[in-house]
């Protein structure tokens, strides 16, 4: 049994809130075309989940306060559901609706499991498989490491061969209990210290919208998806390089003038996000690492673009050298205002990817996402 890491506390304080909400579900589908072995499938994932035991965890509150608790006589399942008796026109229908029913079950925090998977098998060699987690012990990155792990084994597995991955430095419960114990004293001083000096006197930013918002969370929200195209995104690369930032940073700033521009405001506060991964021993851990981080520019005087750029520069610089400080200890100190209906600190966020999606590579098998 140990502690919750900051980010995991964070998130159980969140479900909580709305305890039967599946907004925390984070899950991933792939056609799979071949001739699958599902129980060396299986055997891949159990493996994967003792080897990391974050994945077999629960969270339960111990002593008034919540705690990882690993559960020892883990068993993992694998349900398939058998699709070939539906007619060829109906069994996409059918294996879409399926899982979209799988991934609105909230999970149980303290029952468990938090990790699932279930495959449909639409034929002999076509098959749907899902792999469902909470938020609270995974993120982006996760996913990741879990798909390399599972083409490593599958293929190990199948040839009857012991498991070539290292073993881990360390588990997410040591992490958690590391990171509790590092960030006090002196330290947690120079990371607070920074924070209340940049975030002093912090203005909401009101954006002129065609509705009024609520006065709580409902999750429900659009996407409006666009492109750059080929010919802006390599001027955009190319201004960084002249200017000596990265295409974040640039990007950070054409999206905060856009902010300015809408909102008339000249106090822009944006969050970001930061994989948390800060030593290289985390980096092969399968867990939920995330920390958010507020990013805050001053507009006044309507600067000159390439002046915002050097001035977001050096916001970015110093918000990533104090990235430790968990948001959650973040609120506390500073005590916005707080509501329901309003994310505290910031209202808007931005998430940059510069990666190519992960990938599910199944030796002598075509995954497609």
């Amino acid at each position: 049994m140990t502690p919750l890491s900051f980010a995991q506390q964070r998130m159980w304080f969140s479900q909580q809130l709305a305890p039967t909400s599946p907004v925390y579900n984070v899950f991933r589908t792939w056609r799979v075309l071949g001739a699958l072995n599902i129980e060396v499938l299986k055997s891949a994932l159990e493996t994967i989940a003792r080897r990391h035991s974050v994945l077999r965890s629960v969270i339960q509150v111990v002593d008034d306060a919540p705690r990882q608790v690993i559960v020892e006589s883990y068993s993992f399942e694998l349900p398939v559901v058998d699709l070939r008796g539906c007619s060829a026109g109906d069994v996409e229908t059918v294996c879409t609706e399926s899982i979209r029913e799988e991934v609105k079950k909230p999970f149980g925090l303290a029952q468990g499991p938090l990790f699932v998977a279930k495959l449909w098998r639409l034929g002999d060699e076509d098959h749907v498989l899902l792999l469902n987690m909470h938020h609270i012990n995974v993120d982006d990155w996760s996913f990741g490491v879990l798909y390399r792990e599972v083409g490593v084994l599958y293929e190990a597995i199948s040839q009857e061969k012991s498991s070539p991955l290292p073993d881990l430095p360390l588990q997410y419960g040591d992490y958690a209990v590391e990171q509790r114990e590092c960030l006090e004293g002196a330290r947690l001083e120079h990371q607070l210290g920074y924070w209340r000096k940049q975030l002093a006197d912090l203005t909401p930013l009101q954006l002129p919208t065609d509705r009024s918002g609520t006065s709580w969370s409902t999750f429900s929200g659009e996407r409006e998806g666009f492109s750059l195209g080929q010919a802006l995104t390599a001027r955009l690369k190319r201004l960084s390089q002249e200017q000596g930032v990265t295409l974040f940073t640039a990007l950070l700033a054409c999206f905060k003038v856009l902010l300015f521009r809408y909102s008339g405001q000249t106090d822009v506060a944006v969050g970001t996000f930061k994989h948390g991964r800060t030593r290289p021993e985390l980096e092969p851990l399968i867990g939920m690492f995330v920390n958010t981080l507020v990013l805050r520019s001053d507009l006044s005087g309507n600067p000159r673009f390439r002046e915002c750029l050097q001035d977001t520069r050096e916001i970015c610089k110093g918000a990533f050298a104090h990235e430790e400080l968990p948001f959650d200890r973040l609120v506390d100190e500073l005590q916005p205002e707080r509501e329901l209906g309003r994310n505290p600190l910031f209202q808007v966020a931005i998430n940059y990817h510069n990666t190519i999606g992960h990938a599910l590579t199944l030796p002598g098998l075509e995954a497609v996402s």
